[in-house]
């Protein structure tokens, strides 16, 4: 289970959009659900990637951030020795919701678009 501590601390504050970019940076493709949100290459990378948010509120349970990213793709398979490189990299983008639990910091993540 994902858990932003970090961003969950910071809710009320001034950093909490700092705190909010750090924790998602540090997350995997797999967490993230890049993967399956891919138009262009086959395979996601999180190198080079950049989050806008679009919309955040609570309901007292939870916080809810709603955040566009654009991340790089490549076509693996078609480099020299089957090597992906961000050479050929295309960017993508997709738009995710995360819901943190108040209470636990556990968070869930949805594509959204």
């Amino acid at each position: 289970m994902i858990k932003l501590t970090e961003s969950l601390k910071e809710w009320h504050g001034p950093l909490f959009v700092d705190a909010f970019q750090n924790e998602i940076s540090q997350l995997s493709v797999e967490q993230l659900r890049l993967q399956q949100t891919l138009r262009y290459g086959n395979c996601a990378t999180t190198e080079n990637m950049k989050l806008i948010i679009l919309s955040k509120n609570d309901d007292g349970k939870n916080i809810f951030v709603k955040v566009g990213i654009f991340y790089n793709s490549v076509i693996s398979g078609c480099q020299c020795a089957d090597v992906p490189t961000l050479d050929s990299a295309e960017i993508e983008y997709t738009e995710l919701l995360f819901t943190l639990d108040k209470k636990t910091a556990e968070t869930r993540i949805e594509v959204v678009s």
